[in-house]
């Protein structure tokens, strides 16, 4: 029996279920005649869409088996985890901060949530007087007129993105360069950074996160 709001995927069985009626699959007999000898396991799987909202939820099968002394029946439950995909964002300027009149910046991408990220698009929008020169992977797009610089997919190949997808617990590193575009003067600069518009392998959208970065020479 699925969790409310479950639905089975049409044809993901194995083997298939005889009935299906709303959240009840029903298998005859998932040995197909041939009976379960002491010791054997069938495993018998199928797929699931799942509801959009977060939560846990149980899922019950029961099974029965005839012997020549009558029938057995034994029941289980399993919990079902639905969470949202996530990422976490974290932007570091390097120690010493500027050096020979450029300016170092880490932005860390790590994949938080239960799913791979296919598509990972940042931005990262600076002020005060500095310049984006370069460093890896290339921005796909640079205005330092406006002052923003943008990766369309970091999962995109080199020279603009890593050529993989973000799987959990993984991360991507770009490492940002800026110039001064001013003289040993006092001067304060903001850097933020964020990732909007992510997406999972099954086209879930991932929470926006955005971090900054304060620079100040006095």
């Amino acid at each position: 029996t699925l969790p409310p709001g479950f639905s089975y995927v049409p044809g993901s069985g194995n083997p298939l279920p005889n009935s299906i009626s709303g959240g009840l699959l029903v298998w005859n007999d998932v040995t197909g005649g041939a009976g379960l000898t002491p010791g054997k396991t069938i495993r018998v799987t199928f797929r699931t869409t799942v509801p959009v909202s977060p939560n846990t939820y149980i899922n019950t099968a029961v099974v029965a088996g005839s012997h020549p002394n009558g029938v057995i029946t034994d029941t289980d439950t399993a919990a079902v985890v639905v969470s949202d995909p996530t990422v976490e964002l974290v932007k570091t300027a390097l120690a010493p901060g500027v050096v020979n009149g450029l300016i170092t910046f880490t932005i860390r991408i790590t994949n938080t949530g239960p799913s791979i990220l296919d598509e990972v698009p940042v931005v990262d929008h600076f002020t005060g007087p500095i310049a984006y020169v370069g460093r890896t992977p290339r921005a796909n797009m640079v205005d330092n007129v406006n002052q923003v610089i943008s990766w369309n997919d970091l999962t995109a190949s080199a020279p603009n993105g890593f050529g993989r997808d973000l799987a959990p617990h993984e991360s991507f590193v770009i490492t940002t360069v800026f110039s001064l575009t001013t003289g040993p003067t006092t001067f304060s600069m903001t850097n933020v950074a964020t990732v909007n518009n992510a997406v999972d392998v099954f086209d879930n959208p991932v929470n926006d996160d955005t971090d900054d970065e304060v620079i100040t020479n006095e």
